[in-house]
């Protein structure tokens, strides 16, 4: 019986379709304007993690400090606390955007919207 649902969910799958539209992933104006103002919040961030894993002060000549440290690696053994910063700060903007242009700020809402019905439902690989 379970074989039988199987082919029956595959043929409505097929018959039906799935994809994902343009409408699926349009923010409206006041989820667009929380993403700009986190991307502005958070614009030199990347700075003040380089300043940190390099040992500078802000504000500094920022290619003179790579420079250096790629000059002179003995004084710079960490160099890779650089690219592990940088990624931690991209997942917390990330999510805070994802957060502020999902759900109710898209035009289009869940259940019509594809892009969240994939998500909720796992199709997407998503937790």
């Amino acid at each position: 019986i379970l074989s039988a649902f199987g082919r029956l969910f595959t043929s409505f799958l097929s018959w039906r379709g799935f994809s994902l539209g343009i409408e699926d992933i349009l923010v409206q104006s006041h989820g667009e304007e929380e993403r700009k103002s986190i991307l502005d919040c958070r614009e030199s961030r990347g700075e003040e993690i380089a300043c940190k894993v390099l040992g500078v002060d802000l504000p500094c000549n920022l290619q003179e400090a790579f420079q250096q440290a790629h000059l002179k690696p003995v004084l710079y053994k960490d160099l890779p606390a650089l690219d592990r910063g940088a990624r931690q700060e991209t997942g917390v903007i990330e999510t805070e955007i994802s957060a502020a242009c999902m759900g109710i700020n898209l035009m289009k809402k869940f259940p019509h919207n594809n892009l969240q019905l994939m998500v909720r439902s796992g199709a997407k690989g998503s937790e």
